[in-house]
């Protein structure tokens, strides 16, 4: 994980919540991508990859995260940090493009280690349930 963004205590501990779950849901489900991948908190929407010069090619897994605009949209919120990292974990992990299809194991992933009570309406207001 790298951040060029300082992140606030309760983002910290959103994001320990959802790494938690997710080696929970890895230990459960093994993922389908053996692969590594780095978490990059950032302030806005650019971000610069620096490669070693000797380097023929590279493969690499950048999960990004824009937090100013979690802070925007969900001020003092722990679900976006929550949601997020889970979410864009299970896009690489277990290569779900649809993006209802990951919303939904991202609410089973969220009802079975962090809250039994919440549900993908709950979760995902604004999105059809398809």
């Amino acid at each position: 994980m790298r951040s060029t963004i300082e992140l606030l205590p309760h983002e910290c501990g959103a994001i320990n919540i959802a790494l938690d779950a997710m080696a929970k849901e890895f230990d459960r489900r093994p993922p389908l991508i053996r692969n590594s991948a780095l978490l990059v908190f950032i302030p806005g929407s650019g971000l610069s990859l620096t490669y070693d010069e000797n380097a023929l090619g590279v493969t690499k897994s950048v999960l990004v995260f824009r937090v100013a605009l979690w802070r925007q949209l969900y001020p003092g919120s722990d679900s976006a940090p929550i949601l997020s990292v889970i979410e864009e974990m299970c896009h690489c992990f277990y290569g779900i493009a649809d993006e209802t299809e990951v919303k939904h194991m991202v609410s089973d992933i969220v009802r079975r280690y962090i809250n039994p009570d919440k549900t993908f309406e709950t979760l995902f207001p604004n999105w059809p349930a398809g």
